[in-house]
Parts: C-alpha cells; sequence; structure tokens
C-alpha cells in the first residue's frame, strides 16, 4: 500500500475516530523511540533502530518533558526524605 493511500485510509480515519486531530505518526515514532529507551535500549541501539546516519539526530530522543522530570525529582527527594528518617530511628544519622 502506497504511503499516501495508507494515509487517507488507514491513519486519517482511525486518528479522526480517536479524536486525536493533531496526532501524527511522528507522534508514535517518538512514542515508540522513548519506549525502547526506557526499557534500558542505548542511544545506539535507538540510532539503529530508527535509521538514523547522525547520532545527534537520536539525541532529541532523550529529553525529557518538564512534567516527568519534576515527578522524578519529587520520587528522588521522598526517598531521600525516608532513608534521613529511617536512619534518625535507628539512632544513625552520620551518613
Amino acid at each position: 500500500m502506497h504511503d499516501s493511500t495508507w494515509h487517507s485510509t488507514i491513519w486519517k480515519p482511525t486518528r479522526d475516530a480517536l479524536e486525536l486531530p493533531g496526532f501524527t505518526t511522528r507522534h508514535l515514532r517518538n512514542f515508540g523511540a522513548r519506549q525502547f529507551l526506557e526499557a534500558g535500549a542505548t542511544i545506539e541501539d535507538l540510532r539503529k533502530l530508527l535509521g538514523h546516519q547522525d547520532i545527534e539526530t537520536t539525541a532529541r530522543y532523550l529529553t525529557t518533558d518538564d512534567d516527568r522530570l519534576s515527578s522524578l525529582t519529587e520520587r528522588v527527594g521522598e526517598s531521600r526524605r525516608e532513608s534521613l528518617r529511617r536512619r534518625s530511628v535507628a539512632g544513625d544519622v552520620s551518613r
């Protein structure tokens, strides 16, 4: 099936049915790339998978969104506070 045929007969009707008018196949590609990274793929693995010649192109997938970064920062802080609390309860505050 030609790309334009696939786009008009499969992609657009599906996207419209899901009420995602601005959602593109590029979004799917980006989502998949991030899933591979989160599963432990290296940037070189991802470069090969996506067919990029230049690693700088692939490096764009390493950026993180602000909400995710904020959530991770909060979780690290909570973990650190819990660790300090446990040490305090145990009487070991030397670390």
